[in-house]
């Protein structure tokens, strides 16, 4: 399904210092959603699509100052699932994507991985 977006004024808002943006399909629905890293407020901002409007569906609360997001089936259950990368911690939070989940509020910390 292609989106189409017109040249009306759209505002979402997401955390404080948002510095990195990646997008995927996270609820399965076959639009392209947006994941904003919100490095002051230690929050990662899951926009989800509807034909083509955003709307802020999941704030997730990581460790301080994130600074990279990746996604990936890492549990090998069909779901794209994010992982976080935090500055200030050196640590990695994995959150899974439930199988079958495809409600706007899919994820759930899975574990965190702290690197010395």
């Amino acid at each position: 399904m292609a989106t189409s977006f017109s040249n009306s004024s759209m505002h979402t808002l997401v955390g404080d210092v948002p510095i990195k943006l990646i997008s995927g399909d996270w609820n399965s629905d076959n639009q392209i959603d947006l994941i904003v890293v919100n490095r002051d407020n230690s929050s990662i901002s899951i926009l989800q699509n509807s034909n083509g409007v955003f709307s802020v569906s999941q704030t997730l609360s990581v460790s301080e100052h994130p600074i990279q997001v990746a996604s990936a089936d890492w549990d090998g259950d069909n779901d794209t699932d994010l992982a976080v990368l935090s500055k200030e911690s050196t640590l990695v939070q994995i959150w899974f994507c439930a199988a079958g989940n495809k409600s706007s509020k899919c994820f759930d910390l899975y574990f965190s991985v702290k690197f010395s």
